[in-house]
């Protein structure tokens, strides 16, 4: 008897071990197909890395689910040629939030950030190494707040979050969450009765 081919998920890596999680605790089998944390910040880099993640995912999976916001101005043309269903959501932490996001947001100019992006803020700061202290003042200025959501599913160190308000000079909150939100955006594209 041939083995069922596996679910596969394309998504963000700032989601990673918050999805490992949601789909033990539903007991669902999925094969997860990442792509760097905070793509958004390249356009060009998040159309190549999708595009390699979908054309693996399309390979080895029976179907491919994309967990990942309206992130690229072209997303669903990126998406179109391999028939991937994506899980409607803004953007990754609608998915964290139930889709209050922007809500939570326009309350008090929110930046939000995971513990998986916050280990990335190095990368992306010598990325962004044109970015001195003041482009980056003035690039967070007009956030009151960072709300970093922690599920628990990912360990960050003190150091890290100081290095984020150090660098933005803008309060870090943590902010623990649940996961009942993505369980509930996932669970009705992850069941095992296809």
């Amino acid at each position: 008897m041939e083995k069922r081919k596996p679910l596969g998920i394309v998504s963000c890596g700032s989601l990673k071990s918050e999805l490992e999680s949601v789909l033990a605790r539903e007991g669902q089998e999925a094969k997860l197909y990442l792509i760097a944390p905070a793509p958004c910040i390249d356009y060009a880099s998040m159309e190549r890395q999708l595009g390699y993640a979908l054309r693996q995912a399309q390979q080895e999976c029976q179907r491919v689910l994309v967990v990942i916001g309206r992130c690229h101005p072209h997303l669903e043309q990126i998406l179109a040629p391999f028939g991937a269903q994506r899980v409607e959501m803004d953007n990754c932490f609608d998915a964290l939030l139930g889709g209050r996001s922007r809500e939570i947001a326009s309350e008090a100019n929110t930046f939000f950030t995971t513990p998986a992006w916050l280990k990335q803020w190095r990368r992306f700061r010598q990325k962004a190494e044109a970015w001195d202290e003041v482009d980056l003042r003035q690039h967070f200025g007009l956030y009151r707040r960072i709300w970093l959501l922690d599920s628990g599913t990912t360990p960050f160190d003190d150091e890290d979050v100081l290095r984020l308000f150090d660098d933005t000079g803008v309060e870090v909150e943590v902010v623990p969450i649940d996961l009942g939100d993505l369980g509930q955006l996932l669970r009705p594209h992850v069941s095992t009765d296809d």
